[in-house]
């Protein structure tokens, strides 16, 4: 075999197996459940995952809307997600999950098709598995720690 053919064999193996890495993580389901949440989090919708959470108090960072258009400081154009770490308990009935949320923002004055500026925040979930779909039993980030912070120092 040719040094050519197999640099060629060596870098097509690589590109399937990090193809395969991606669509692994970003669409099993508890990924596909997490950015649901995420979405309707952005947008502030609590009523489009009410399936998908296992109490009231996964909806409580939807009361941190301020200080999440803080956060964002801008219209929000389009968002994507890197998963860093994914922990199965040993049952396999929880799932904990590292996100990093990017998301490109136009700040006010602005106006563009792709989104001027970044932002990130770090989401720390939480997911069991109920039957046998994926529910959501804690959420993690910047704002809501913000917003609990606040609440706390009113009381």
């Amino acid at each position: 075999m040719k040094l050519k053919n197999l640099v060629a064999i060596i870098i097509v193996g690589s590109l399937g197996y990090l193809g395969y890495t991606y669509l692994v993580t970003n669409f099993s389901s508890e990924a596909m459940v997490y950015k649901r949440y995420a979405d309707a989090l952005l947008d502030g919708e609590p009523s489009r995952i009410k399936q998908l959470v296992t109490g009231q108090d996964v909806l409580f960072p939807f009361q941190a809307r301020e200080q999440r258009e803080d956060f964002l400081n801008g219209e929000v154009r389009f968002t994507w997600y890197n998963f860093k770490n994914k922990v199965v308990s040993p049952d396999g009935n929880t799932v904990t999950l590292t996100v990093v949320q990017n998301v490109r923002v136009d700040p006010p004055g602005t106006d563009s098709f792709y989104g001027k500026e970044v932002r990130s925040d770090r989401h720390v979930v939480t997911l069991k598995k109920f039957q046998s779909s994926w529910q959501i039993s804690s959420f993690a980030d910047t704002p809501t720690a913000e917003f609990k912070a606040e609440q706390s120092a009113k009381q």
